[in-house]
């Protein structure tokens, strides 16, 4: 058993350290760590604990190095992401301050978060330091130079910079658990520098980012308006991870309380008002609560009618809360509410699988954005997330019923996601990382064409989908199952069968052809975003997706024809056959989309083989 590892912070103990470059070089697996032992006293932390502990490392190596799904796909894409960053240099980090003028997706100090995180994981898994250097670089490099967060007399300074101080404390502090206890190049002064880093407020800025992370009272000095909506989520999963990366209690219990805080009676009557509708904070608003953004009964998000990217992100920060609690010894996150945090995770797999969902509240608040339902806006875009951590848990430590995670298992076990990748918000790679042994054959049992999903060979399906080779979904009416699967084709039957493809890009598409093969006549829609998508025009914008809801879109109706057999098969040959708004072929579309294909056959009984799609 580990020996839990304390320690004590000199504050003023922060050392200029000189940087070197840091060239990203090969991959050798590392010898094995032994498994941490379980602690349960509030003061107490397991260490490494925050996304891992030490025999989920253990497993997690043993698995990449046996080449193991689904953790071998997931470790190559994290392979292939840190390939890309060439020379690790700390000349390229000079932001000094996170303010609302620089806040945002672009940020810096965001993006280098995720940089720090995978280098740190993809060192664990291979022992190779010069991946550990490369982290440890661009953390020391900010240690060194970073003053606060938004600007000393500016109230507006402050708005929005929760969003970078979230992704950057939890990123920063997972990478840094890793290096401290698994990597010989990372001293306690590292770690004295870190925590200085987070709790400095210098040079005119106007607060530290931990007086963020602890919701100090000084905060209501300043507009954040904004930590009462979703953002507040990513704020207290970094929260939650600094708090065990420094052993405070304090903070750790916090994040606790909010997660977990009854937020029933937080709005006041907003009367016609319809977009971004705000609670009243007097009435117990709580951001951080479950309960105040996910609906207990349906599951639902109050993201759910913005657009799905912004939910995912918020589901995905309080998995992450939960897995941190979950690696701590304690699953109460997970199992409060009964088991509120599964619903949420399968309502959202449900819906961007693209399926629909069993209910949905349209009555405000939960229509939170907008009067119009759930928005069709980045459906399908999910392939950033951390649903595998809420499988494993649930599927194996949980007494969770297997009905409770349908879609969630459906997800999960579909190859295009099975290998999860991370942006800068989300840290991904949750199947890598949190997949317990008993998954590898859970996997084999489950993945497709076994269970979800069909592999349409790279012939038929790359041509739409730029060299990826799966959809998912049930096929025939209303996704109900029915109609076959192999590695060669899709075949849809009867009068209205429907097959959900991955998200993709589309750009200045004109035509839409096919290969097939047919028993009889019909036709094939093309839509996007939804399965009943009508003429509301394309390409849909940002602003329309978060405010109108469903907006599906015909893209193109194709004529089938009878071949004579499932064997014959014929292209069609049509010019133009994209429609306008006003249902006229001649149009074009640009724009990322769920796509969704329905053949409406002559008869319940009719059959089409796809062999391909063709996008010109």
């Amino acid at each position: 058993m580990k020996k839990k590892r304390s320690f004590s912070v000199c504050m003023a103990a922060i050392l200029l350290l000189g940087f070197s470059s840091i060239s990203l070089g090969t991959v050798r697996l590392a010898a094995a760590e032994s498994a941490s032992e379980e602690i349960t006293a509030a003061a107490a932390f397991i260490h490494p604990g925050i996304l891992q502990n030490a025999a989920g490392i253990q497993t997690m190596k043993d698995k990449v190095a046996s080449h193991a799904e689904p953790w071998y796909s997931t470790y190559t894409a994290l392979q292939s992401t840190v390939a890309s960053y060439g020379t690790i240099s700390a000349g390229d980090y000079t932001l000094t301050a996170i303010t609302h003028n620089n806040s945002g997706g672009w940020n810096e100090m965001r993006l280098a978060a995720t940089k720090v995180y995978n280098l740190a994981l993809m060192y664990t898994i291979t022992g190779d330091a010069t991946y550990a250097a490369g982290s440890r670089t661009i953390m020391m490099k900010y240690a060194s130079i970073f003053t606060g967060v938004g600007t000393s007399g500016d109230t507006g300074s402050v708005y929005d910079t929760n969003l970078d101080v979230g992704v950057v404390t939890f990123k920063f502090s997972a990478a840094a658990e890793l290096l401290r206890y698994g990597y010989s190049g990372w001293s306690a002064a590292d770690t004295a520098s870190l925590i200085a880093m987070f709790n400095k407020n210098t040079g005119g800025t106007a607060i530290s980012m931990y007086q963020l992370l602890s919701n100090a009272a000084v905060l209501a000095t300043y507009d954040m308006d904004n930590i009462t909506h979703g953002h507040a989520a990513i704020l207290r999963e970094g929260s939650m991870a600094y708090a065990v990366f420094a052993e405070d209690t304090t903070l750790y219990n916090l994040v606790k309380s909010d997660f977990k805080a009854n937020s029933t009676a937080y709005y006041t009557n907003q009367g016609a008002e319809s977009w971004q509708k705000k609670p009243d904070k007097s009435q117990g608003a709580n951001g951080y609560s479950l309960l105040y953004n996910y609906n207990a009964t349906t599951g639902q998000s109050k993201e759910s009618d913005r657009d799905q990217a912004h939910a995912l992100v918020n589901l995905s920060a309080f998995i992450n809360v939960a897995q941190i609690a979950w690696n701590q010894g304690d699953n109460s996150l997970y199992e409060f509410n009964n088991r509120l945090l599964l619903k949420a995770t399968n309502f959202s797999a449900q819906y961007n699988l693209g399926y629909e969902v069993d209910a949905y509240v349209t009555a405000y608040p939960w229509n939170h954005h907008s009067d119009s339902g759930i928005t069709t806006y980045d459906r399908g875009k999910a392939a950033e997330n951390m649903y595998a951590s809420a499988y494993n848990y649930n599927k194996f430590s949980s007494a969770a019923a297997a009905s409770e995670y349908t879609y969630l298992s459906k997800y999960v076990n579909n190859p295009v996601y099975a290998a999860d990748k991370n942006g800068y918000d989300v840290t991904g790679y949750a199947a890598l990382i949190s997949s317990v042994a008993n998954r590898a054959a859970d996997y084999t049992s489950n993945v497709t064409p076994v269970n979800n999903a069909i592999n349409w060979g790279t012939s038929g399906l790359a041509y739409l989908l730029n060299g990826s080779s799966n959809i998912y979904g049930e096929y025939a009416s209303g996704f109900v199952s029915g109609s076959s699967r192999d590695y060669s084709k899709l075949r849809l039957t009867g009068t209205k069968a429907i097959a959900a493809l991955p998200y993709t890009s589309f750009s200045n598409v004109s035509k839409m052809n096919m290969n097939y093969s047919s028993t009889g006549t019909g036709t094939l829609e093309i839509r996007t975003a939804s399965s009943a998508g009508t003429l509301k025009g394309q390409p849909e914008a940002y602003a329309e997706g978060a405010t109108h809801g469903d907006r599906g879109t015909l893209l193109a109706t194709i004529p089938v024809t009878n071949t004579g057999s499932l064997t014959t098969y014929t292209t069609t040959a049509l010019s133009g056959n994209i429609l306008t708004t006003s249902g006229s072929a001649g149009g074009t579309v640009t724009g990322n989309y769920m796509i969704y294909v329905v053949f409406k056959g002559a008869s319940s009984s009719t059959s089409m083989n796809l062999l391909y799609l063709t996008l010109q």
